[in-house]
């Protein structure tokens, strides 16, 4: 688990079962042993909240940069997106916004909104300034896996992640 990133935050809610060894990797933000097909593989998992992941689609640092010194390194790469998303009724992309998340970024969030509930809301996400649409979403998703060999995983919560990179 490489404690530069904001994933060191996620250690705790890493099953105690699994050992983690915190230490500066070349690429991606947890990386493990596994056993593969024929033997021995190395795998890293890339974890990114909704709003990094399509910024950095946009400006191509995620599959012209991070991607391939992944693909370079490892012989399994995996993004966590650590959101939860939902398409919204006129097939937009919304994400689940805490409430304690908006009070820590502040009013200049591209998801503020003064009508969120008490635990959080659903926000419409915009990268830039433009509405994005459900389907464009996953076309990204899409590329990266078939063009990237990304495969995607999924978390709502710091916990959910957790689990999930215990399960890898």
């Amino acid at each position: 688990l490489d404690p530069r990133s904001g994933s060191i935050t996620l250690r705790s809610h890493i099953p105690s079962s699994i050992r983690v060894i915190p230490c500066m990797l070349d690429s991606g933000d947890v990386s493990f042993i596994g056993n593969g097909p024929n033997g021995r593989v190395e795998a890293a998992i890339e974890i990114k909240h909704l709003s990094d992941f399509l910024d950095s689609l946009e400006d191509g640092r995620l599959p012209m940069g991070q991607v391939m010194r992944m693909r370079k390194q490892y012989d399994y790469v995996f993004l966590l997106l650590q959101d939860r998303i939902s398409m919204g009724r006129e097939g937009q992309l919304r994400v689940w916004v805490p409430q304690e998340k908006n009070r820590k970024r502040g009013d200049a969030t591209r998801y503020n909104d003064p009508l969120y509930s008490l635990k959080g809301r659903w926000a419409d996400a915009k990268p830039g300034r433009r509405q994005l649409p459900w389907s464009a979403f996953w076309k990204w998703v899409i590329s990266l896996s078939i063009c990237g060999g990304v495969r995607l995983l999924m978390a709502g919560s710091n916990q959910e992640a957790g689990e999930v990179i215990g399960a890898a």
